[in-house]
């Protein structure tokens, strides 16, 4: 087809409509796609089931006492770190990012309550 033949079809008076069947497929593809979906529930038994056999399988290997205190030195140590780093542009820069995060998550959730948003 040349591109005169294209011009001469789209500028003739004859309108130009799809066919039946394909605004029929067309609608019929819609209201299927309109039916809502079933939401699949969360698997609170098994998941609660699980989480129970895993504890009661792992509490002989968990002893209490070393473990909260490795996880104590672990996270005193990184807090430490994040108060006072040896690096003062290091500092700055964490202290910016942080700003930054605060700033974008009070933002999101200003414009998700201006617009009345569904969570």
């Amino acid at each position: 087809m040349k591109l005169d033949d294209l011009d001469r079809i789209l500028l003739s008076e004859k309108p130009i409509a799809p066919s039946p069947s394909f605004g029929a497929d067309v609608m019929s593809r819609i209201q299927t796609e309109a039916v809502p979906r079933p939401q699949l529930p969360f698997p609170w038994i098994p998941f609660a089931l699980s989480l129970l056999l895993l504890l009661i399988l792992g509490a002989p290997f968990l002893r209490t006492d070393p473990t909260l205190r490795a996880t104590y030195h672990l996270f005193y140590e990184l807090s430490e770190w994040v108060v006072s780093p040896a690096d003062p542009a290091l500092r700055s820069a964490i202290v910016s990012a942080f700003a930054s995060l605060l700033g974008t998550l009070i933002l999101l959730w200003l414009s998700l309550r201006l617009t009345d948003a569904k969570r």
